[in-house]
């Protein structure tokens, strides 16, 4: 049985350019490509939940205008139930600017709109969906009133809430506190835990531990090219990346976590959810565009597969390494004893 998933978050059309670099002020920078793409982080992670397998039920908010009928058609295209999201007649649908540097990386630039819209009282009509949900996916791209109202009757409802703290806010460094899983990267861990270090892995390791210690059942935390570590009841680890090429890293993150949820829904242990969702960011930052890039179940065990074989093969190649530097040395000793 798949397991059952509710998301509520922000929807927005993301405009997307490819650029150089980001430009300085007063600059006009050619950029070499454009696109459009569905996005959002709450719609990011309901579509790679339903990529994965899970059935997932969407509740947001967005404008009554051509933007939000396209947005919404494409959630539902995904298999999304998407009968709980509110059309505001007095908003537009939320956008995003997206500059994508030839590196990867990314900058965004957020109209919200009708993402805004969404109320406490809002999420309150929704209880039997979160009692009907095996997880509770958050952001924080809402107002900090609806995330809290969401995770407190997502708590009540019995349902794992997982929050991804992004954008950084330091307004509700307190939020997290009431959630099951905290899932940051190292400027979002920062705001969360303000005096921490996260600029290494051992650093990362200890502010994982500390949000642990504050309560939640899991903390993991995004460190895009070096992986992720996590601190939950089976220990601390750090799991390294997967080996890529990223093109844009826009959605990586909102595949990690929609890929965490499910591992830990599913029954997976620590590490095995957490290469898991190391494979769905992997996957995601390999392709171009928030949604167009999020991965299949597919994709991903096999990436999980390939990453095991590559593992398991290291000492067989290690061991014959030595064994060719054996002989190799064998042989020179014969034939200096020869000479």
């Amino acid at each position: 049985m798949a397991v059952r998933i509710a998301v509520i978050g922000n929807i927005n059309a993301d405009f997307v350019f490819r650029v150089p670099r980001l430009p300085v002020a007063g600059e006009t920078l050619p950029g070499s490509g454009f696109f459009t793409a569905p996005g959002g982080k709450g719609a990011n992670q309901a579509v790679a939940a339903a990529r994965l397998a899970a059935e997932v039920t969407f509740i947001g908010c967005v404008g009554d205008d051509d933007l939000g009928i396209a947005m919404v058609g494409g959630l539902a295209a995904e298999g999304i139930d998407v009968s709980r999201v509110r059309v505001d007649p007095a908003s537009h649908t939320g956008t995003a600017l997206i500059m994508v540097e030839d590196s990867g990386e990314n900058s965004i630039v957020l109209a919200s709109g009708a993402n805004l819209s969404m109320t406490p009282e809002d999420i309150a009509r929704h209880r039997d969906v979160l009692s009907a949900s095996d997880a509770l996916l958050l952001q924080q791209e809402m107002s900090v009133e609806t995330v809290a109202e969401a995770a407190r009757l997502g708590r009540e409802a019995g349902c794992r809430v997982i929050l991804d703290p992004a954008p950084a806010q330091h307004a509700i460094p307190n939020l997290w506190r009431g959630t099951d899983v905290v899932c940051p990267n190292e400027t979002e861990a920062q705001a969360l835990v303000p005096d921490a270090d996260t600029s290494s892995v051992a650093g990362a390791l200890a502010c994982a531990d500390r949000m642990r210690g504050a309560g939640v059942e899991y903390a993991a935390m995004k460190l895009g090219d070096k992986g992720c570590v996590i601190s939950g009841p089976e220990g601390r680890r750090h799991l390294p990346a997967f080996d890529i090429v990223a093109v844009d890293t826009t959605a990586a993150g909102d595949a990690f976590t929609a890929g965490l949820a499910v591992a830990l829904c599913e029954g997976l242990g620590q590490d095995q959810a957490g290469v898991f969702a190391n494979a769905c960011g992997a996957l995601a930052a390999m392709g171009y565009g928030a949604q167009p890039s999020l991965p299949t179940r597919a994709r991903v065990e096999e990436m999980v597969a390939r990453g095991r074989a590559s593992a398991a093969d290291a000492p067989q190649r290690a061991s014959a390494g030595v064994s060719r530097q054996c002989t190799r040395a064998k042989r020179d000793c014969t034939r200096r004893g020869a000479g």
